[in-house]
């Protein structure tokens, strides 16, 4: 839509360098929504936030990062068992592949030691 503007189903994430700019932006939205008839809840709203939770991700000036209840779920993870507890953790640590240095080769250097250790490997 707009430099500074990301919208996912029905939420809309506005960033900018400056309050100014900002301010400026969440301004054009909303007369974009108005002239569209369409209005937002101001209980479900939150303006001028530096840190804000969403998906799943922190974000920040300092960029994306993983939410730190999440980290504390990766840790807190048991080691797998069965295939379909190792499937388990790989979903969910493959949602975060993207903030996770050489996730790929990771992954492929372990997976067959894993499947050795933990269980018959057999095709996922």
């Amino acid at each position: 839509l707009y430099q500074g503007v990301l919208i996912y189903l029905n939420d809309i994430l506005i960033f900018s360098e400056t309050m100014e700019e900002h301010v400026k932006l969440v301004r054009h939205v909303l007369e974009k929504l108005l002239a569209a008839k369409l209005y937002v809840k101001l209980s479900k709203c939150e303006f001028h936030k530096e840190l804000l939770d969403y998906l799943g991700y922190q974000i920040s000036n300092r960029g994306i990062e993983m939410d730190p209840g999440k980290v504390k779920v990766v840790l807190d993870w048991q080691l797998p068992k069965t295939r379909k507890q190792l499937q388990s953790f790989l979903g969910f640590a493959n949602f975060y592949r993207q903030l996770i240095p050489s996730f790929a080769e990771v992954l492929d250097q372990n997976s067959e030691r894993v499947c050795k250790l933990t269980f018959e490997c057999q095709s996922f």
